[in-house]
């Protein structure tokens, strides 16, 4: 037996579905970024919906939030106010009613980069180098902080390596 939906039947579940979706939103608190990914910004932004106002941010290298890091934040995003050393994080907020978001994760992985110009270098990555210059007397090395420039000869030969 085949069933006709009127116009008011279909209405109906319509609004049905926007009413359940709404109740949803109350209840969910979906998180936007990062969600599993990798950087090597040691300050990632992360960034969540469904809440206006005060919630906790907590941030662990624990998925069991042994013992998080907590901050409470008003709005929908969070910058660490320090940079992550380097590994995985696992994060969520919740609200001041213990409404809890799913658990983003992020990892922070190290980048070894340097810039050389005119008779000097500079540590343009995220974690300070071991700098290695080959000289009469044989090897000499010195760590390069991040952002740390250094005086080399244009003829030199230098090696870096994460310290």
């Amino acid at each position: 037996m085949s069933r006709k939906f009127s116009s008011w039947m279909w209405i109906a579940i319509v609004a049905n579905i926007v009413v359940i979706a709404m109740l949803m939103n109350l209840f969910y608190i979906p998180i936007r970024a990062p969600m599993g990914d990798e950087t090597t910004d040691r300050k990632p932004v992360f960034s969540w919906g469904g809440l206006q106002g005060a919630v906790t941010f907590m941030l662990d290298e624990d998925p069991e939030f042994g013992s998080p890091v907590t901050k409470e934040v008003e709005g929908t995003a969070y910058t660490p106010e320090s940079p992550l050393d380097f590994g995985t994080y696992y994060w969520k907020v919740v609200s001041p009613d213990g409404l809890s978001s799913p658990t983003g994760m992020v990892t922070v992985v190290s980048e070894v980069s340097v810039s050389r110009g005119d008779g000097w270098l500079k540590n343009t990555g995220n974690t300070p180098i071991s700098l290695e210059r080959e000289t009469t007397g044989g090897l000499t090395g010195m760590v390069v902080g991040i952002n740390q420039t250094v005086g080399i000869g244009n003829d030199e030969n230098v090696t870096a390596r994460q310290a």
